[in-house]
């Protein structure tokens, strides 16, 4: 499970010397361990840089415990309200440990113009609605540790990649309530987003987000702002019942620090 967590930490890939520093062991112990976990799919190794790196299939696992705590179906019927009255793709995402990803959605769209996205992939917290409302309930040092770690690529030519404007942004976001980006993830695709924050949540620290995407020719910047008082309903909603879900608030709960 250590080497596991440290794969998921860095997404550029882990060299076997540095794991064997990190769990002061034997070089051949952590090699032979990524070995294994090659050969059953939960691990790749690039042939370039020699780096390991975790697959789709780890977080597949936490999905498949995720549809077991009924996740599915404590969000469903809030996104299904939510895409019906957007008209757009309405999505839920989850945190865990520092990382974000769609677990949930529901489709509003009609037509030939529709956006969709494949659940289980891990979000760019700097560059999406759902990451950045997510980070603005975070501590600026916190945000800082974390893209420092996963980094800030642009993913588009709107996409922010400098931590200056990115404060900027998470301002912004505390004082609406509210994340938009245009354009910033993805071509052509514009969100809005509200953190999912629990009443009893530390430090009102999001446990994740709800959000609706569409193109950008239907989201227009006004339609998100009006779309906003109605995706913070959902979030709110599901905030309230969210107790009720022990796993996942275990899985959304930062690592503690020692």
């Amino acid at each position: 499970m250590s080497i596991l967590e440290a794969l998921a930490d860095d997404p550029a890939g882990v060299r076997v010397t540095d794991l064997a520093e990190q769990m002061n062991v034997n070089r051949a112990i952590p090699h032979r361990l990524l070995t294994e976990l090659c050969e059953l799919g939960y691990v790749v190794q690039d042939p370039d840089s020699e780096r390991y790196r975790a697959t789709l299939k780890v977080g597949s696992l936490g999905l498949r415990e995720l549809e077991r705590a009924n996740v599915m179906d404590w969000a469903q019927e809030g996104l299904a309200r939510l895409a019906a009255q957007s008209q757009e793709l309405a999505r839920v995402s989850i945190a865990s440990n520092s990382t974000l990803r769609f677990v949930a959605q529901a489709q509003g769209a009609s037509g030939s113009l529709i956006v969709n996205s494949p659940l289980r992939a891990e979000l760019a917290l700097h560059a999406t609605a759902s990451g950045k409302a997510f980070l603005s309930t975070l501590p600026w040092d916190e945000v800082k540790e974390i893209l420092g770690r996963r980094g800030m690529p642009g993913l588009t030519v709107e996409t922010h990649t400098d931590l200056r404007f990115l404060q900027e942004d998470l301002a912004k976001v505390r004082a609406d309530g509210f994340a938009i980006v245009e354009e910033e993830a993805e071509q052509g695709i514009s969100a809005v987003a509200v953190a999912i924050v629990p009443p009893q949540s530390p430090l009102a620290r999001a446990v994740g987000s709800v959000s609706v995407a569409g193109p950008n020719v239907r989201l227009t910047l006004p339609r998100l702002r009006d779309l906003a008082p109605t995706v913070a309903e959902t979030a709110d909603r599901l905030a309230r019942t969210w107790h009720v879900f022990e796993y996942l608030r275990a899985v959304s709960e930062p690592p503690s620090r020692l």
